[in-house]
């Protein structure tokens, strides 16, 4: 017995059955012996899952839903999740043992400038205010600082830390956004290294005065 499209021959009854909603043509009852999917008269979607005669409203994941065929695709290698296309991807995985982050939809294997890369989920995060490079989510895991909206950024000297003042022994350098020591014998001071605003005591024990 031959069934037309979107019917199975039932053994047990002897006549030919329809598909389950959903599937297009099938070998028995339910979404599980589905070889090929449609659309329902709900208008709902089912694609065919990759290697499996399974028709589902959604794909697993590494796999997306391509509408033109009603099938699931693979993402392409360094997407854990996609979504339209096989590069459209919602989330990243390692590949290799080497780590893919994700931003805006794209896995790369660095994070641009002002972003640095979050193992736990394999993402690309916005370093803190102040950073321009950083290797973490906060303002002392920062390897070069920024200027915002007029507000100057120092690193710190000797440090991975983004302040909004240089320490004393050290003055600013804006063009750089960084702190520059001071000379051994300024205790602070202020445009150049030998510009003191106030003295040390000598290696000697000599106090200086300004």
């Amino acid at each position: 017995m031959i069934c037309p499209n979107n019917y199975y021959a039932n053994v047990t009854t002897g006549y030919c059955t329809q598909c389950t909603a959903g599937c297009a043509i099938c070998y028995g009852t339910g979404l599980n012996f589905c070889t090929k999917c449609q659309i329902t008269g709900s208008n709902m979607p089912y694609f065919k899952v990759i290697d499996i005669d399974i028709c589902n409203t959604t794909c697993p994941a590494g796999q997306y839903p391509y509408q033109l065929l009603l099938s699931c695709q693979y993402c392409s290698a360094p997407c854990l999740t996609c979504s339209t296309s096989a590069i459209d991807c919602q989330s990243c995985t390692n590949v290799s043992g080497v780590p893919y982050f994700n931003l805006n939809n794209q896995c790369l294997l660095s994070c641009p400038n002002g972003y640095y890369g979050q193992l736990s989920n394999n993402t690309c995060v916005p370093c803190v205010t102040g950073c321009a490079l950083c290797f973490g989510g906060n303002n002392v895991s920062c390897t070069q600082c920024k200027t915002v909206i007029g507000v100057v950024y120092y690193l710190v000297y000797g440090s991975t830390n983004c302040s909004l003042s240089c320490p004393a022994g050290q003055y600013r350098v804006d063009y750089l956004n960084t702190c520059n020591l001071c000379d051994t014998n300024c205790f602070t001071c202020d445009i150049s290294s030998t510009n003191c605003t106030s003295c040390f005591l000598t290696s000697t024990g000599i106090r200086l005065y300004l």
